[in-house]
């Protein structure tokens, strides 16, 4: 993941990244990135954390941007609007930038000039830097009329993209490492109205939260059209007639009533009311339109009735990995409620993190119950869904020595580092276990050389091991006595083993549970974790800022794989002794290096 600092120009001024040592680090974990539709418009925030004392941190201040290419694949801009600290920063960013949230709109009125939505919007971009993009609805036209001069820029563009009934975002188009162009996208709805993504509880839905609401419930609704200029009487429904055996509104009546919504909702069910009549007891509410044709009213006024005759439900869910855009349509199924739920929901808000896994939250809008009660279809789609979704289960790490680099050892296995003497091979054995009860078994292996006759340009390599009673190895420290509760390695190219314990990377091998294995990111960052949502698993440890991965010796095992394949490459057939106790024939050292490099790429794919 890389991010780049950018300066009011739009010029590059630096470019952190997780894949480069000793750039600004970056910590969203409690932050992140939040992007949500409202009033039309798909607007969004970052938030991190990063070090006061880097060189590149001086770039960190208000007015300048962050941009990064988010899990969707956009490039996004966000501009830094506060950064706070002393040794620690705590940035908060906006996209859209100060042209749309900071200025105020101007007003206009193009009443019987109806015009498209580029040069409505045209109105509010101007010298703003922003220009459309993609536009779904470039021949849709629309009469429009603002008054307000106290509407931000950006509140402007909600209220047209509701008159036009469509939707927008923003994106910046990039050029290697510079800002080119700043779009709105215009849509005729955000998302795909098909299913990206399914989620089934103790699977990969973490939590489903339902909230219900009445706030905004009514029966029956008043429909209130333009004002007439002579008789100054606004348009009613009064002429429509119109009954579907629920909803009705007989000739004269300005209101259309729903008969369900009433026999459940009436105020007077628990009283009994005798003088009630037909259009009594209904619950009231009003909607407005600029129409003077009747029969458009109508049709509003029954489409925004069917919105607000029953309670509201809205759901929050936190859904691991998830993919699925915003406005995009996923599935859930949640068993832990006293019915289970099946959902079909449209994201209308997320919140991604891209320095911690798992962590990424979904709220829903627009869901469509899909069944209450399942029927055995159903249940067996969920099984079957269930069993789409295999994760890790946990993963076994042992060690053993042996005389053969190709030939597995038939000894037995130990949980922890072995030492191999000089000639020898270290064998690291991973068998990760899947919840569908599969299981993979992955070997790796290296060489402890000896030396031989020296060769031309030749380096041995040496792993060298350490042990001690503290995380950093100072307590304790010793090269010779494994009776401790850390060890430490590393490898270079002398044979003697360093007493410096900074040169080592220190595991805890023994002791009160010195690693933690999951696949979410523990609370207790004191401990090695053994993270078993990636495959294989990764060993990682805090930093302070945030969880990088170090190695049980893979890399170093890589490392010598790589010296020895290069080794070959240059002596074409004289194989140094650190791999061999020999010399090799021209063909034979053929032969080897085919060998390590089938093993080298075995190492590589596990």
């Amino acid at each position: 993941m890389q991010w780049f600092i950018i300066g009011r120009d739009m010029n590059v001024l630096a470019n952190p990244s997780t894949d480069a040592e000793g750039t600004l680090p970056i910590d969203d974990s409690t932050g992140g990135q939040e992007i949500s539709i409202a009033n039309n418009v798909a607007t969004g925030t970052y938030d991190f954390d990063t070090i006061a004392n880097h060189k590149d941190s001086e770039h960190i201040k208000v007015g300048n941007y962050v941009a990064f290419a988010d899990k969707y694949g956009k490039h996004r801009l966000y501009t830094i609007m506060t950064a706070e600290g002393d040794s620690e920063l705590s940035v908060h960013c906006e996209d859209i930038g100060l042209d749309l949230i900071n200025e105020d709109a101007d007003e206009w009125d193009t009443t019987g000039n109806p015009e498209t939505v580029a040069t409505t919007l045209d109105r509010v971009l101007g010298d703003t830097g922003w220009t459309i993009g993609i536009n779904e609805i470039a021949d849709r036209k629309r009469a429009t009329k603002y008054t307000s001069l106290t509407d931000s820029q950006l509140s402007r563009i909600g209220m047209i993209m509701n008159t036009f009934e469509a939707e927008c975002d923003f994106e910046i188009v990039m050029e290697g490492s510079k800002v080119v162009k700043q779009v709105v996208n215009i849509y005729q709805s955000l998302g795909q109205d098909l299913t990206n993504q399914r989620f089934v509880d103790e699977q990969n839905l973490v939590s489903l939260s339902r909230n219900e609401s009445i706030e905004d419930l009514c029966t029956c609704m008043r429909c209130f059209g333009k004002e007439n200029e002579e008789t100054h009487q606004r348009l009613t429904i009064a002429d429509v007639v119109y009954d579907d055996g629920r909803y009705y509104s007989p000739k004269g009546h300005t209101k259309i009533y729903d008969r369900e919504a009433h026999d459940k909702w009436s105020r007077f069910r628990a009283y009994n009311y005798e003088g009630q009549t037909e259009f009594l007891g209904y619950i009231n509410g009003t909607f407005e339109y600029d129409t003077d044709d009747a029969q458009e009213l109508f049709n509003r006024g029954l489409s925004e009735l069917k919105t607000k005759n029953e309670k509201k439900v809205a759901y929050e869910a936190e859904l691991y990995e998830l993919q699925a855009d915003i406005g995009d349509t996923i599935q859930i199924a949640d068993h832990s409620f006293t019915e289970p739920t099946y959902i079909s929901a449209r994201i209308q808000s997320v919140k991604n993190h891209y320095t911690v896994k798992g962590k990424d939250t979904g709220v829903l809008a627009n869901y469509k119950l899909l069944v209450s009660s399942p029927t055995k279809d159903v249940s067996k789609l969920l099984e079957e869904l269930k069993n789409q979704v295999v994760s890790v289960e946990k993963s076994t790490v042992s060690y053993q020595k042996g005389e053969s680099g190709t030939e597995v050892p038939m000894g037995e296995w130990s949980a922890q580092p072995v030492l191999v003497e000089a000639g020898e091979y270290l064998w690291t054995r991973t068998i990760i276990t899947y919840t569908d009860g599969s299981s993979t078994t992955s070997y790796s292996v290296a060489k402890n050389g000896s030396d031989g006759t020296p060769g031309e340009n030749g380096k041995p390599s040496h792993i060298h091991f350490a042990y001690a009673n503290s995380a950093d190895g100072i307590k304790d420290f010793s090269l010779t006595d494994s009776n401790r509760e850390y060890i430490g390695q590393y490898a270079d190219f002398i044979e003697k083993p360093s007493s410096d314990p900074s040169k080592y990377l220190w595991s805890k091998i023994r002791g009160d549970d010195g690693t933690i294995e999951s696949d979410t990111e523990p609370s207790d960052k004191e401990k090695l974790w053994l993270d078993t949502s990636v495959s294989p698993p990764l060993l990682k440890r805090w930093n302070g800022m945030y969880w990088e991965v170090v190695n049980d010796f893979t890399g170093d095992i890589q490392e010598l794989q790589k010296e020895v394949t290069e080794t070959i490459s240059k002596e074409t057939g004289k194989i140094k002794a650190e791999v061999s106790e020999k010399y090799y024939t021209k063909e034979d050292g053929e032969d080897l290096k085919a060998e390590i490099s089938t093993s080298l790429k075995q190492t590589n794919n596990q």
